[in-house]
């Protein structure tokens, strides 16, 4: 291992470990993962975890800015999640604390509880490629 790709690793698991937030570890850093395969691999059970997982896959692994219920209803199609998508389950999401609305403007990311969320998921997710 070239010496600058340790001190790059290095730094991206100390950030990790540390909680720097600026850089993160990543799935798949050279092949994008889909909304479908992750939810497939998931065996959710309720639709709170669904909607944390959607929210979580927009900001997490797309790197979108927070989406609104509008777009979850969408990407809750194109995860291919059984049933329709309804707004109790988003409330449930925001009282079970997978995901807030900061700014109160209808717009939803993660809190500190979704983000573990999705971390063990994508963890199970890689494990399960191996």
């Amino acid at each position: 291992m070239e010496r600058a790709d340790f001190e790059k690793r290095l730094k991206r698991l100390e950030a990790a470990v540390f909680g720097d937030g600026a850089s993160e570890i990543k799935p798949h850093q050279g092949k994008a993962i889909a909304l479908s395969q992750l939810s497939r691999s998931a065996h959710l059970t309720n639709g709170q975890k669904k909607i944390a997982l959607i929210v979580g896959y927009n900001e997490k692994v797309s790197n979108q800015p927070p989406i609104g219920f509008t777009q979850i209803k969408e990407s809750w199609t194109g995860a291919k999640f059984v049933g329709k998508c309804d707004p109790k389950l988003l409330e449930r999401a925001i009282v079970d604390g997978y995901i807030r609305d900061p700014e109160t403007n209808n717009r939803y990311d993660l809190t500190q509880q979704g983000e573990d969320f999705l971390e063990e998921l994508l963890k199970g997710f890689e494990n399960d490629r191996k």
